[in-house]
């Protein structure tokens, strides 16, 4: 039996891809795991990830769901522009168009900003985890 989801070398998933993990802690002690993959350009989703939920308190969930941006040369594409999901508010557009970044729009849930998943660990027995819909990926637990 095969899983369409299985990682295999020299697959077009590995092309460019990095996958990037980390384990946050307070005080010695692990409080959020988390994963993108993407290319080299994913340290930028990650710390908005990560500072959605530790500065701004957002479910695992709503951190993976919300608008991201990337700024610099990927695999797919040789341009340094900014490239923003469309769904982020036109005024961010118009502002950041006004301080002269080059601006290009990708799909609303765009595959180039990465996939992410995520677990808040914490001392209850519930623990909240979430799996980007820009993936295949769920989160079970």
């Amino acid at each position: 039996m095969t899983n369409g989801n299985v990682y295999k070398w020299g697959s077009h998933h590995y092309l460019g891809s990095q996958i990037d993990v980390k384990i946050l802690q307070n005080v010695g002690k692990a409080i959020h795991a988390a994963t993108l993959k993407g290319e080299r350009t994913i340290f930028l989703p990650q710390a908005a990830l990560v500072t959605r939920m530790i500065d701004y308190q957002y479910a695992v969930q709503e951190a993976i769901e919300a608008p991201r941006w990337l700024y610099g040369r990927t695999c797919r594409a040789i341009s340094n522009t900014l490239r923003l999901e469309s769904r982020i508010p036109l005024s961010v557009q118009e502002a950041l168009k006004r301080k002269d970044h080059d601006i290009e729009l990708v799909e609303s849930y765009s595959d180039i900003m990465g996939h992410a998943g995520g677990i808040l660990i914490n001392d209850e027995s519930i623990k909240p985890a979430g799996s980007d819909s820009r993936s295949d990926g769920i989160a079970l637990g």
